[in-house]
């Protein structure tokens, strides 16, 4: 059974329950306590050591990620939020995606229990990842942001820009349009944008997940796992932040 180490950390100057598991990493995640250990995006792996059962604070009140415009799957009216800083080209972000979040939208997405945000937060090691990310966003100027989002995990080992263009077309997008928006540097930006967030945030390791709570377009974080959880750690998470609502 994989090693987790469930602890608090500090992100913004406030104490939160955080699970570190595996994950792709810029830093080692005992350097995510504070923004002066910001991460220098050199590799080294995600840090693990035994469960601990550790109890969780009742009522948090952490960082204030801003969710405007980003892509968001479920209910808007769901006040639990399940937020991720991804890369593209992370086999454990793949991991989560494939074997994770399906469950996880069955469960609570699909159901209107919580919303899924995805952020990119591109690892200078992987150099697909921020073409990704583009081609990700050209597809949602088409409306087809998660069908793009689910092809480019799947077929992971191939990114590049021929299957861009090639899972373009299985979308039916407009392949002029798709290929001239990969091109224009906003959508760069975007992906700067949401990675500035992450580091603000101090997010080093991806996929680096969060639960929090919703408010319009602010996401207050409340729970950090950093790397791949247990499926069940992270709902045993949820269900705790269910039973709190009224009372945070």
């Amino acid at each position: 059974m994989p090693n987790r180490l469930t602890r608090l950390i500090g992100v913004g100057g406030v104490l939160l329950l955080c699970v570190v598991a595996n994950g792709c990493a810029t830093a080692a995640p005992s350097a995510v306590a504070s923004r002066a250990d910001a991460p220098r995006h050199e590799t080294a792996p995600a840090r693990a050591a035994g469960r601990s059962d550790a109890p969780v604070p009742r009522r948090l009140s952490g960082p204030v990620v801003d969710i405007a415009g980003d892509e968001r799957m479920g209910n808007r009216d769901a006040v639990i939020g399940i937020l991720e800083f991804s890369d593209f080209q992370c086999p454990f972000c793949r991991s989560f995606h494939l074997q994770h979040l399906p469950r996880l939208k069955q469960i609570y997405i699909d159901t209107g229990v919580a919303q899924y945000i995805y952020k990119d937060f591109p690892l200078k090691m992987h150099h697909e990842a921020i073409p990704a990310a583009i081609a990700a966003g050209c597809a949602a100027a088409q409306e087809k942001y998660w069908a793009m989002h689910d092809r480019l995990f799947l077929n992971q080992p191939r990114l590049g820009s021929g299957l861009y263009i090639e899972l373009a077309r299985q979308l039916d997008l407009d392949v002029d349009k798709f290929s001239a928006c990969t091109k224009d540097p906003a959508e760069r930006r975007k992906v700067y944008r949401d990675f500035v967030q992450g580091r603000r945030a101090n997010v080093s390791s991806t996929p680096t997940l969060m639960l929090g709570r919703i408010d319009g377009n602010d996401f207050t974080v409340l729970r950090v796992a950093i790397g791949l959880p247990d499926f069940e750690v992270f709902a045993r998470e949820i269900e705790r932040l269910r039973q709190n609502q009224t009372g945070d």
